[in-house]
């Protein structure tokens, strides 16, 4: 079983394009840094994103990645075979090799969903 068999997708959707309905970019620690994202990119279209440091670009990505969840709003996007992006620098949450695989969440939110290391 992977993380995205027991994590809550109810909001998450498959698309040929990207898109973020009223997405705010929330941490998993609960840090809000935007309210509310909408966007939409279609296939084909090219898109650079930048901004200061901690306005959310990584976090964007993160939650694209499905890595953080969407705790609000709609995400539409391709599939995990259909996208592809490199991020500026890997991101592995601190831990052991069970954590970078169920990250965000914790050991005992895998075992309450019934996920074994098996």
């Amino acid at each position: 079983m992977k993380l995205n068999d027991w994590s809550d997708q109810s909001n998450i959707t498959t698309s040929a394009s990207l898109k973020f309905d009223n997405i705010p970019l929330v941490s998993p620690n609960g840090d809000v840094m935007i309210e509310k994202l909408s966007f939409e990119i279609q296939p084909g279209m090219n898109l650079m994103i930048s901004g200061p440091n901690g306005c959310g670009k990584s976090s964007l990505f993160r939650i694209i990645a499905q890595l953080w969840p969407v705790t609000g709003g709609k995400l539409a996007k391709p599939a995990f075979d259909k996208i592809f992006y490199i991020p500026q620098r890997p991101y592995l949450p601190n831990g052991t090799l069970r954590d970078q695989l169920i990250y965000p969440h914790s050991v005992e939110q895998m075992k309450e969903y019934g996920v074994t290391d098996e």
